[in-house]
């Protein structure tokens, strides 16, 4: 199967191939948007879910070091910033890269 293929079955059933079950995904969303004081993702519907569980299954995340991803993105200082366009400078919101790229870093770690 080819990487698009890998992909495509991912998103057609991520609940299948995440290590993170629905429930911890929208805990994990209800953290983000607590942190950020911002309800919208949280309010967004099962799509939202959806999306950041196919993040999950894609970064294999596990739901602890992934909520531990999101408590560091908060706790930065200073805050990472959008790098370019109309938000250039202003700081961003929490993206599927961070928690991946934490992951990764803490596996690394624990190796």
């Amino acid at each position: 199967m080819t990487l698009p293929g890998y992909l495509e079955a991912i998103s057609a059933d991520w609940e299948t191939y995440s290590p993170m079950p629905r429930t911890a995904v929208v805990r994990l969303l209800e953290l983000m948007c607590e942190l950020a004081g911002n309800r919208a993702l949280a309010t967004a519907g099962p799509a939202i879910v959806d999306a950041w569980g196919i993040q999950a299954a894609i970064g294999n995340w596990d739901t602890q070091t992934a909520m531990q991803a999101v408590r560091d993105f908060h706790a930065r200082r200073p805050r990472p910033v959008w790098p370019n366009g109309p938000d250039a400078g202003q700081p961003r919101h929490i993206l599927p890269s961070d928690i991946t790229d934490f992951i990764q870093r803490a596996r690394k770690e624990a190796s």
